[in-house]
């Protein structure tokens, strides 16, 4: 039974979470939390000096809670670079200066570049003055031959200053700079050959060193015996980490099939590792407190080697430090209270890094972990089944429902898709992931011992893979097997927890306020994404997309969408842009009218030309094809420049008279610049979509 009464971690926990939530959010400094701190530690120390009465209580309460809260925050805003003094941005000579930086990670070789995390030790300036300064870059060295040879812990000279990334603009996009920005990455550059020199090899951590050089090492000897690409990306990806030649029709089978965790080592191939640890060593009946310690301790160690030879990813570590503290907490013979235990590593997790708070493993991991602790003895035994094969396969299956319980909410939140038949994915991988790391570490053993036998065991492994494979393409296949384009909110996924929650209260305690108050979360949601449907119904919208070179205008109502599209990028990459927008409106037809002379649709929207009318919104779009001289002065509400049509829009202002100028991003920022003067002269309000970011107006007729 859940009980919060004897959860004392929980105390700690959620004001510290709390206090990180409001870094994420609020920025206030370090100065008033440090007051703040220093006034409840003062309270909190004289309540528990004076007598203890009902009021003192109460303040000790308060106290502990805003110290926690203080903590979380403080913990989190000094974790952040920029909030860093020697920080090299900080400086404002440092697009002028070289930068000496350090490879951070194993670095990640595509086609055309070089990606790798590089750490700032040194900022150089003109007149060869250094100063030391710090922060983190994501590099993309141009692919040459010293590229290639680029390692873990090299020590590099940067010519050319580093660029911030970019924030993405278009609603409901993913926004990388968002994701760099809680891997405390700011920054980015793109390095040609020459611009960039190498000056010291091999000099990082040595622990994360061996690390590297451990998993390059296995990954050769995997490729070796896996002798196709899918089958070694595959293998590689599951038994190592090493994830960089996994193809992208691999990707989607097993995303789609909820299977996508077995190739991303985490937290479900560091809990194989403990549970095979744990059942080795506990074939051996001693029960002296020695062996329990030794035993113990092996678990942890093996746990931490594991880690090290799959590349020492974050993932990795954070779920290294939850099975460690699994079994510490086991050992000492505290497994009743595995919630305090999972709180305390998530609390040590965050002490480390306040910013993984914000990773979506991070999050999928404790929620995985938390709902099969909690729901799945009870769902198994809401059916009965015998004891025997079939028993096993309905525990593996009551696992991944209550794991999938608890993460589908966030899941969907992010990835905006569910996988209809995951329970069949699991029933057949998670046995195979376990299967597959035995043999991958009996094939790596026996490489170096006796390679006549781990050439047979190659080939078995190698035949297992396939299997998967196979399985995973045939669920793929399977009608109606992803729930695609679905879309929650932050505060619709906040509710269907609450929801959760409480109804997790009544289970466990009968309090029929519980069960009433899930149901009102549950209605408040269904009234949230009923309100949101009928109000992306009635409301009409017009969104001038942000991509590089491009002119992509869309018009939203009822479902429908009227899309213009000029030097339209790839279709995956249009998609990056406007397919999250979509998920959220509902969009269920496009009508491509980019080179209609004239279109209309239940009389929505009409385009004559270069002359468009939608929802009673008059827009005009000028490019550098297509001139407008109207005989007399004509009314728009917007006007958009297309290709730097400067010539265009002179001769044109004199005869429209509009409300909007917008240049969107097949514009120049040049250009832009250019235009202004003219626009400020004649008093017209513009928008710039390549400095501004996407224009989007929403609108409904009265």
């Amino acid at each position: 039974m859940l009980n919060p009464h004897k959860l004392p971690a929980i105390r700690v926990l959620l004001p510290f979470v709390g206090g990180i939530l409001t870094a994420f959010h609020l920025d206030l400094g370090w100065m008033l939390p440090t007051w703040l701190l220093a006034i409840c530690l003062a309270a909190f120390t004289a309540t528990a000096l004076a007598e203890s009465t009902f009021k003192t209580e109460v303040l000790a309460k308060i106290s502990a809670f805003l110290i926690f809260l203080s903590v979380g925050y403080l913990a989190c805003w000094l974790k952040q670079e920029l909030h860093q003094p020697d920080h090299f941005s900080n400086r404002p000579d440092y697009r002028k200066s070289h930068l000496i930086c350090r490879v951070s990670d194993a670095p990640q070789f595509k086609d055309d570049w070089v990606k790798a995390s590089a750490k700032v030790t040194l900022l150089i300036a003109d007149d060869s003055t250094s100063v030391q300064a710090s922060g983190n870059i994501l590099l993309y060295l141009e692919r040459d031959t010293a590229a290639g040879q680029i390692a873990y812990g090299d020590l590099i000279l940067l010519q050319k200053p580093p660029q911030r990334v970019r924030e993405n603009t278009n609603p409901d996009a993913f926004d990388y700079s968002k994701y760099l920005h809680y891997q405390n990455i700011h920054f980015q550059s793109f390095v040609r050959s020459g611009e960039w020199h190498l000056l010291e090899s091999g000099a990082g951590n040595p622990i994360l060193e061996f690390s590297h050089s451990s998993q390059k090492h296995l990954v050769e000897v995997l490729r070796k015996h896996l002798h196709t690409p899918e089958e070694f990306a595959v293998g590689s990806a599951l038994m190592l980490g090493y994830r960089d030649e996994i193809p992208q029709t691999v990707k989607e089978a097993y995303a789609q099939t909820g299977a996508m965790h077995v190739l991303a080592v985490s937290g479900l191939h560091v809990g194989i590792i403990f549970i095979i640890l744990t059942f080795l060593l506990e074939r051996i009946r001693i029960k002296s407190k020695l062996f329990l310690f030794a035993k113990t301790s092996l678990i942890v160690l093996g746990i931490w080697l594991f880690a090290l030879l799959t590349g020492a990813a974050p993932s990795v570590m954070r779920a290294a430090t939850m099975f460690s503290l699994l079994a510490i907490g086991q050992g000492l013979g505290r497994s009743g209270a595995i919630y305090n235990t999972l709180m305390v590593s998530a609390l040590v997790l965050l002490l480390i890094n306040p910013l993984w708070l914000a990773s979506v493993g991070f999050q999928l991991s404790y929620l995985a972990v938390f709902g099969i602790v909690y729901f799945q003895r009870k769902i198994e035994r809401m059916v009965f089944v015998p004891k025997g094969f079939l028993r096993k396969i309905w525990t593996l299956l009551t696992v991944s429902l209550a794991a999938q319980l608890t993460t589908g909410p966030v899941s969907i939140f992010y990835f905006r898709q569910f996988p209809v038949f995951f329970w069949l994915s699991s029933l057949f991988l998670v046995p195979a992931a376990a299967l597959l790391m035995t043999g991958g570490m009996l094939l790596i053993f026996f490489d170096w011992l006796m390679p006549g036998v781990a050439f047979y065991l190659g080939k078995a492994l190698w035949a297992c893979i396939w299997l998967c494979n196979q399985i995973v393409f045939l669920i793929q296949s399977f009608p109606g097997a992803l729930l695609s384009d679905l879309y929650l909110s932050g505060h619709q996924t906040i509710l269907l927890y609450l929801a959760m929650i409480t109804a997790m209260v009544f289970i466990s305690h009968k309090h029929s306020r519980a069960l009433v108050l899930s149901a009102a979360f549950g209605m408040v949601f269904l009234a949230s994404t009923s309100f949101t449907s009928i109000s992306n119904s009635e409301k009409f919208e017009m969104v001038v997309y942000d991509q590089y070179k491009s002119s992509i205008i869309e018009f939203y109502h009822n479902r429908q969408c009227f899309r213009i599209c000029q030097a339209c990028p790839a279709p995956s990459s249009l998609d990056f842009v406007v397919k999250g927008h979509h998920q959220r409106l509902g969009i269920r037809e496009i009508f491509d009218v980019s080179g209609s002379s004239a279109c209309a649709q239940d009389s929505l929207f009409v385009k004559t030309g270069n002359r468009m009318l939608f929802g009673g919104m008059r827009i005009l779009r000028l490019t550098r094809a297509q001139d407008l001289y109207p005989a007399s002065n004509v009314e728009v509400d917007v006007l958009i420049v297309s290709e730097n049509a400067i010539s265009q829009l002179q001769k044109t202002l004199s005869k429209v008279k509009c409300r909007w100028v917008v240049f969107d991003s097949s514009n120049s920022l040049y250009t832009v610049e250019n235009c202004v003067h003219i626009l400020d002269s004649l008093e017209l309000e513009y928008f710039s979509v390549p400095k501004q970011g996407a224009f989007q107006k929403q609108w409904q007729i009265e």
